[in-house]
């Protein structure tokens, strides 16, 4: 018993359009400090950008419990 889409299609969509403008950002941030030639330098904003990508699927992540406890209690009520 399979039903249609849910009805939190469009905030995940949304969702997934912010993390695409969050990636392409950070691959134009990414392109623009490749520059520099500094391997520390280098190092720092390769942890930073690793840093920031958990950030964000962490972010995501917790945004899609939420929602999911959201679901559940107005399902219960």
């Amino acid at each position: 018993m399979h039903g249609g889409p849910s009805p939190s299609s469009s905030d995940s969509e949304k969702c997934l359009k912010e993390k695409e403008q969050l990636i392409h950002l950070l691959r134009e941030f990414q392109a623009k400090t490749q520059c520099k030639e500094s391997p520390g330098f280098d190092a720092a904003v390769r942890f930073l950008i690793g840093a920031t990508y958990l950030l964000i699927f962490a972010a995501i992540f917790m945004l899609m419990v939420e929602q999911g406890t959201q679901d559940g209690q107005l399902a219960a009520t």
